[in-house]
């Protein structure tokens, strides 16, 4: 059979293997690759291995028929995807059983696994059709492209990006200020390319010394980012973290339980006075802790008031709120400074599908009537107000749980005026599974891309401080009561992915075109 040479247009005459030994040859490149990308995740957390992961997998190609690489890419897709999403079975079996959180499980790992199989067409295309530098360069602007698109619709999620495994790796993550995280992520997929060709030595003239030139640059940029930070905290913020869990059955607007009620108001009152006596004048309460609706109960109001005042600190307060109009709760974070005056609130607007929501409601309206989602929230407007805390605290970027995911929702508030970043989640949830750290990792880049304090604040954990460049300066474990503070500061510095937003997507998209006119024409026959 003829293969083609990456190199070249021409046939590579080769001996045709047994259809047996192309199988096992092919998917388990799949199984392996898919192992070694989920090994990059937490738990174990393995940044490394993101930078091989895809190296047995696209050592296979060009594969002889379209299907074979299909077939690769979906037992890769499922491997990678559902390995790191393994928790999605073990959260929704809490509110839907065993049987049907393995299905939830499925279907959220099915739905990754579609953008896979186009990575797995285009890399075909470019395997058999492609020159050499076509395929060094086209892999890792479709797979970037792919991840961007992966976000996309009700449906979409950035959980699970190359890029993220990374949050540790605090120089190499300084690369997010360019163009959040699709710049990483193409330069992690570029050295995996260039690894695979130096196995099959296929790669392109000079390519290894490009490649190496390019990884030496983000390098030199993150040390040169690093030493250039100019960090000066002028404030203590803090993140409270009762360890009390806030899913709780609710009746007239309140938690059914009137001593759960007082527990959670005593507690969390404790903990804002414990980070006032440490000079905090910022703290946030976690996503939905508190015990009823702040703006409609005026008993509660009035004690979270009484406490800014007293302690001289404004408050970000994850809770519900009533929305007349829609007739609906809204998912949200009021901001109430040190007058213990309310500020504003921010709405969540990126809600969790089949959580918060049904995804396709307004068309297909028998998906209510099945009751497949644990709450129907109101989604947020798409540009609200800034909270703004006056003085020193100023302008905060917020995002509630999930929306954490979307680096799009933060840049945005950071391009408006926010100078500090807060993040409030209840991951109580995931209980002690990879989910919390997965979902903590996130922030990491959240800050670093945006060159932004993140305050990050878990009712059970992980409840975190993290600095412009991605460190974690202070953290609570899952499960334990505890206050997080930290000096922070309200920062005005612009970095080019807040200025420019996902530039660097089109980019990718740009090189994929050049590629697609020059390169995957029809070859002219000779006669």
């Amino acid at each position: 059979m003829a293969i083609t040479d990456l190199g070249s247009a021409q046939p590579l005459q080769t001996s045709k293997p047994s259809r047996a030994r192309i199988i096992l040859r092919t998917y388990g490149a799949a199984v392996l690759s898919g192992l070694l990308a989920v090994g990059a995740f937490p738990h174990l957390d393995w940044a490394w291995l993101a930078w091989i992961c895809l190296v047995p997998m696209l050592a296979t190609y060009p594969h002889a028929r379209l299907r074979d690489a299909l077939g690769q890419a979906f037992v890769f897709g499922f491997i990678y995807h559902g390995g790191v999403l393994y928790w999605l079975a073990i959260m929704a079996q809490h509110a839907l059983g065993t049987a049907l959180g393995v299905v939830a499980w499925a279907i959220g790992s099915m739905a990754q696994v579609s953008v896979v199989l186009l990575f797995a067409f285009g890399a075909h295309l470019l395997s058999r059709h492609g020159n050499r530098w076509a395929w060094a360069l086209g892999i890792p602007a479709l797979w970037t492209a792919l991840e961007w698109v992966r976000q996309l619709g009700e449906l979409g999620t950035g959980w699970g990006d190359l890029a993220y495994t990374q949050h540790s790796v605090i120089t190499i993550l300084q690369l997010t200020k360019l163009g959040g995280v699709w710049p990483l992520t193409f330069l992690i997929v570029l050295v995996n390319v260039a690894v695979t060709g130096i196995l099959t030595k296929r790669n392109p003239p000079r390519f290894v010394n490009a490649v190496l030139a390019a990884v030496a640059l983000a390098l030199v940029y993150g040390s040169i980012s690093l030493r250039g930070e100019h960090l000066k905290p002028q404030f203590q913020a803090a993140a409270l973290q009762t360890n009390i869990n806030p899913n709780v059955r609710w009746s007239n607007r309140r938690p059914e339980d009137p001593v759960y009620v007082e527990q959670t108001m005593q507690a969390y009152s404790k903990m804002e006075a414990k980070a006032a006596s440490k000079g905090s004048l910022f703290a946030a309460w976690p996503e939905a802790t508190f015990p009823g609706y702040l703006r409609d109960d005026p008993n509660l109001a009035n004690r979270v008031s009484a406490d800014c005042v007293i302690n001289g600190q404004a408050l970000l307060i994850g809770g519900n709120e009533w929305d007349e109009r829609a007739h609906s709760d809204a998912n949200s974070a009021f901001l109430v400074d040190r007058s213990g005056a309310i500020r504003g609130s921010y709405v969540k607007r990126q809600l969790v599908p089949f959580g918060e929501y049904v995804p396709g409601r307004d068309w297909l309206k028998f998906l209510v009537a099945l009751h497949l989602t644990i709450y129907d929230r109101k989604k947020g407007a798409a540009h609200q107000a800034l909270l703004d805390a006056g003085a020193p605290v100023g302008k905060v970027g917020v995002a509630i749980c999930y929306e954490s995911s979307y680096g799009e929702l933060t840049r945005e508030q950071v391009a408006r005026g926010a100078g500090l970043l807060a993040v409030v989640t209840d991951d109580t949830w995931f209980g002690r599974t990879a989910a919390a750290r997965q979902h903590a990792a996130i922030a990491a880049i959240r800050a670093a891309e945006c060159d932004r304090y993140l305050v990050r604040a878990g009712s059970t954990g992980i409840s975190q401080i993290i600095d412009p460049a991605g460190r974690v300066i202070n953290e609570a474990p899952l499960f334990e009561s505890k206050l997080v503070i930290a000096p922070v500061e309200q920062r005005t510095t612009r970095t080019p992915y807040t200025r420019w937003g996902d530039w660097f997507v089109w980019v990718c998209w740009g090189v994929l075109a050049i590629i697609a006119f020059t390169q995957l024409r029809p070859q002219n026959k000779k006669a």
